[in-house]
């Protein structure tokens, strides 16, 4: 091999080696995190900043990219075929084509593709980081060729126009926080409170409340010795003060200013009760809470088309669905699910639907209608009516036995998980099958 054989070999490695980086490049600002490189941006990182100036121009960054690649790729082609040519002169020409197109197709897509974009995603903050500044420059440099293409994407966007909304849904974002959490960007508990907070504007009251069966309410004429020992009994603070029934709501009556009336002589607590708030069930909570903040209220009265009572939401409630359950040292914590001995689970029914549907890790079919807020709801949408006590109500091998149930609601159930049976059965049904069949062929 002379002088010249060696200077091509050393152009062909030279375009191979550049065609691994074009080819990289495009992976990596398609992996890298872009959390991580916003973060140390923010505090004045130059090559963080500079990666982020790329990212905006996006467009322009592939079509640079692909121009290099182009134009290394159909370069190499080139002169590979002459390194060829020249190498296996005694050869016909067709022969010398054959063999430089099958061992550049294959080089290229070894070492020009394939294992650059793989260590490329294994490696984009830092890869990405060592280049940014090149691609900068070709970007910079290349910037008449990538403005005709610029000009003749915007003419194809006019002729086939799309829909297409590159907005972040809700969804795609509880994606990435589940992506984070398993790469250990954040913990579980920081996982939920975000999730917490992107399903927050989503709520509604009538996912919340609390129904008007659990309402502990002051009757208007009652005496301050009945309203005392109501506080006393119920641990609330504030408390709602009704009529002639339930339906009938007079407004809301704190604690404190019970106290005040009562200590000041006052015969009648009546002139410190606060007005009302009444809201719709489809109320999203994140309008409420503003309102709430607005009127310096904590107590809202959820009311039905027909003008009842369905419950009550509370501020806490809200709170609550955003960061979690909030006990204090008067509360007595809620255990809505107890474990038997033999697996099963004793479940009180006026747990919410969500939560035991998490616990079972089922999802709600969408076909049965409108979303019950409660287990006990859900137990009468399935059974079109009141399940009496030795019921079940099977659902995705799930077995639901009523164990305490009256005229009004299910109490008590008890939850059999039979998932893990089934599958069970059918391996050891699979096993005789083979196992036949074996004792078949002997």
């Amino acid at each position: 091999m002379d002088g010249d054989s060696i200077s091509t070999l050393i152009v062909i490695l030279i375009l191979i080696a550049l065609s691994a980086f074009f080819s990289g490049t495009e992976t990596t600002f398609s992996s890298y995190n872009k959390i991580k490189m916003k973060s140390l941006a923010s505090a004045e990182d130059a090559r963080a900043d500079l990666i982020l100036r790329i990212e905006d121009n996006y467009d322009k960054l592939i079509t640079t990219v692909l121009i290099g690649n182009n134009i290394v790729n159909i370069t190499l082609t080139t002169v590979s075929t002459l390194f060829f040519m020249d190498l296996l002169r005694n050869l016909e020409e067709s022969a010398v084509a054959t063999i430089s197109t099958a061992v550049v197709t294959i080089t290229v897509l070894i070492f020009g593709e394939i294992t650059p974009k793989v260590l490329a995603k294994e490696h984009a903050d830092g890869y990405v980081r060592a280049t940014c500044k090149i691609i900068s420059f070709l970007m910079s440099l290349l910037t008449p060729i990538t403005f005709i293409f610029s000009m003749w994407k915007k003419l194809l966007g006019k002729i086939f126009k799309t829909n297409d909304s590159s907005v972040t849904t809700g969804d795609e974002l509880i994606t990435m926080v589940e992506e984070a959490e398993q790469d250990g960007g954040i913990d579980e508990e920081e996982g939920e409170l975000i999730r917490s907070a992107i399903e927050f504007s989503e709520m509604t009251a009538g996912e919340i409340l609390t129904p008007r069966i659990d309402i502990v309410a002051i009757d208007e004429n009652a005496d301050f010795r009945e309203v005392m020992m109501l506080f006393f009994e119920s641990g609330y603070s504030r408390l709602p003060v009704i009529g002639d029934s339930i339906d009938d709501i007079k407004g809301v009556l704190h604690e404190k200013d019970f106290f005040y009336a009562y200590n000041s002589g006052n015969t009648s607590f009546k002139e410190h009760i606060q007005e009302p708030l009444y809201i719709s069930k489809h109320d999203k909570i994140d309008e409420l809470l503003r309102k709430f903040q607005e009127e310096k209220c904590h107590m809202a009265f959820v009311i039905d088309e027909f003008g009842g009572l369905m419950g009550i939401v509370t501020m806490e409630d809200i709170i609550e669905e955003l960061i979690g359950d909030v006990w204090d040292e008067h509360d007595e914590v809620e255990t809505h699910f107890t474990p038997n001995e033999d697996g099963s689970l004793s479940v009180d029914c006026s747990v919410e639907l969500d939560d035991i549907f998490d616990h079972l890790e089922i999802k709600f079919d969408d076909e049965d209608g409108e979303k019950p807020v409660t287990l006990n709801g859900w137990l009468q949408m399935k059974s079109e009516g009141i399940p009496e006590t030795g019921d079940t109500v099977e659902y995705n091998d799930i077995e639901f036995e009523i164990v305490n149930s009256d005229s009004k609601m299910v109490k008590e159930v008890i939850i059999r998980d039979n998932r893990e049976k089934e599958s069970d059965e059918k391996e050891k049904d699979k096993s005789k099958v083979k196992e036949q069949e074996e004792s078949d062929k002997k």
